[in-house]
């Protein structure tokens, strides 16, 4: 009986030892965090018109916009324009569907602007809603080549235009 309540009284010590001295001890405090995030990159939707039909008899206007858009702050979207039929001076040039050599010439504007091959036509902020447009101003038609009438027959260049979101400056 001794045995057995020495043994007891023992395990009973060791015990209490193994909490007090150096057992599992609870920390005074345990702190982690957990970030809760979300993203979602920019977007917009491009309007450009399919074709656009010049005149030799005055301007003509195209509005080249963006709807739809979610731009991050600090961001902006800018819309520029290229094509194999601009010129050095800024003129686009439209080839006779018959004849390479044979050409009409227009210059476009915006805001009263010469616009030239990858230049900026439209800037659009993180602020915008709806739809927002501009006016690209193509002016009236004349005969590359010199002439007092543009020729008979069809022309045609293509304009590409690309819409890039960059930081702002």
């Amino acid at each position: 009986m001794k045995k057995q309540l020495a043994a007891t009284a023992a395990a009973a010590l060791a015990l209490t030892g193994a909490c007090a001295f150096g057992g599992t001890a609870l920390a005074d405090e345990d702190i982690k965090n957990m970030d809760v995030t979300y993203s979602v990159d920019s977007t917009f939707t491009l309007n450009i018109p399919s074709t656009v039909t010049l005149t030799e008899t005055g301007p003509t206007t195209a509005a080249v916009g963006v709807t739809s858009a979610n731009i991050a702050p600090n961001y902006e979207l800018k819309v520029t324009v290229d094509g194999d039929g601009f010129g050095d001076d800024d003129s686009l040039n439209l080839t006779h569907e018959d004849r390479d050599d044979v050409k009409a010439t227009t210059h476009i504007k915006v805001d009263d602007k010469s616009i030239g091959a990858t230049d900026i036509v439209a800037t659009f902020d993180e602020g915008v809603t709806g739809e927002q447009t501009v006016d690209l101003i193509f002016d009236a038609l004349v005969d590359a080549q010199g002439g007092s009438k543009v020729q008979a027959g069809s022309y045609k260049t293509v304009l590409t235009f690309t819409g890039a979101i960059q930081p702002m400056p």
